[in-house]
């Protein structure tokens, strides 16, 4: 698993204060990181964020959770972790983007009425509190016998086909008087009127 560090904050600062921290444009501007997804969990909201290749690093992925603690108090966790999973060493690079994006944060929550308190050290993963429980597996009713299958009537054999009658055509015969083509069943010209 690629490397990464994390740490928690307490920010003595309200959540939608923080929320519109992590939203204006300065704040991803002064780190040289884009915002990849922002998602609301009840009661907090935790966000992406995406800092691009350096000398020392592929990049890294930033994680930010925000848990309100009470109205006015909110524990940040910041976390970042090295974007390809090959990379085993970091350097140091993970521990100062989150000293950089908590120095941000700082920063942006002062100008707009906020005050962080001491960072608390986490010895342990954070937990997610936006996994939801699995649901228990309902059990499987039994199945129901297969009901035997009735013979197949047997299929009237197919009769084939006639062969065509030829269509019988008039003979076109030739009137020896005239020349006019007339039929045998006349019995004379209908052009000029001879009989045969």
């Amino acid at each position: 698993m690629a490397d990464h560090f994390e740490k928690v904050y307490v920010f003595n600062a309200p959540l939608e204060l923080l929320v519109q921290v992590l939203r204006d444009p300065a704040f991803a501007r002064k780190l040289n990181i884009t915002l990849k997804s922002e998602n609301p969990y009840p009661p907090g909201v935790w966000y992406q964020f995406h800092h691009g290749a350096s000398l020392t690093s592929w990049g890294e992925d930033i994680f930010i959770a925000l848990d309100p603690e009470n109205p006015v108090v909110t524990k940040v966790v910041i976390r970042s972790q090295c974007t390809e999973p090959e990379q085993n060493i970091d350097w140091g690079k993970n521990q100062k983007v989150v000293a950089n994006v908590h120095e941000v944060m700082k920063a942006l929550a002062a100008r707009f009425g906020g005050q962080p308190m001491q960072p608390q050290y986490v010895q342990q993963p954070v937990q997610p509190q936006y996994v939801q429980p699995v649901q228990p597996v309902q059990p499987m009713q039994p199945v129901q016998p297969v009901q035997p299958m009735q013979p197949v009537q047997p299929v009237q054999p197919v009769q084939p086909m006639q062969p065509m009658q030829p269509v019988q055509q008039p003979v076109c015969m030739v009137c020896r008087v005239c020349g006019a083509p007339r039929r045998e069943e006349d019995g004379f010209c209908g052009k000029c009127g001879a009989k045969f």
